[in-house]
């Protein structure tokens, strides 16, 4: 990774594989991530504690909007957490099929704010052949 800020949470959300979400990269970042040639699906899992009316922050839809990009090619646009969540199901899963290394055998992520933080939970690349 290169840049932003990590930090643990000191809750997770109820449910599968809450532990995925008690911790956080946010701000202005990327990661650089090492792959054989190939495709991979590459999986983002996001989850706003800061945000909402009962959170910390308070403040709701909207409070934090973000792009993320692979390899320089747009996966998320203005992509606000919780406009894409539900208080009955916190947590944000976005797939992404058929990404492939860059030229030095890279998928690099940029996660870029546009308003307040960008931020991700976690990340699966996973070997599509």
């Amino acid at each position: 990774f290169r840049g932003g800020f990590q930090i643990a949470r000191p809750e997770a959300p109820a449910g599968a594989d809450g532990d995925r979400f008690l911790g956080e990269r946010y701000g202005n970042f990327s990661y650089r991530i090492p792959v054989p040639p190939g495709r991979y699906t590459v999986k983002l899992h996001f989850r706003e504690y800061w945000w909402g009316p009962e959170r910390p922050g308070k403040g709701g839809v909207g409070s934090r909007i973000f792009s993320v990009f692979a390899n320089h090619r747009a996966l998320l646009t203005d992509f606000d957490i919780l406009g894409a969540s539900s208080p009955a199901d916190p947590v944000v899963v976005r797939s992404f099929p058929g990404i492939e290394p860059d030229s030095f055998g890279h998928i690099v992520l940029d996660f870029v704010p546009k308003v307040n933080n960008a931020l991700v939970n976690a990340i699966e690349v996973i070997d599509e052949q």
